[in-house]
């Protein structure tokens, strides 16, 4: 079974952001849950979209830059070990 996902207007026509950023923020947007966040990882995401995880960082990188999304990184007690990321939508 095939699931769909919407692209918001908004995201469509920011011309800030290119194509597959536009794209990749309509998958994040669409995995957030009742939670209000989704922990898809960069590798995750690459596999989707075909690409590098180094792109993958720079399209994420690009929406927190252009304020669509928030990230929280929850580490492991008190070490640096990541125990995920975390991705809010701004809008």
């Amino acid at each position: 079974m095939k699931k769909e996902f919407s692209l918001p207007e908004f995201i469509l026509t920011d011309n800030e952001l290119s194509p597959s950023t536009r794209l990749i923020f309509a998958y994040v947007y669409n995995k957030i849950g009742s939670k209000g966040y989704t922990t898809i990882t960069n590798r995750e995401l690459s596999k989707i979209f075909d690409v590098s995880i180094a792109t993958i960082s720079q399209k994420i990188s690009e929406l927190r830059r252009n304020g669509y999304i928030e990230t929280d990184i929850i580490y492991a007690g008190d070490s640096k070990q990541i125990l995920e990321r975390r991705i809010y939508s701004t809008v």
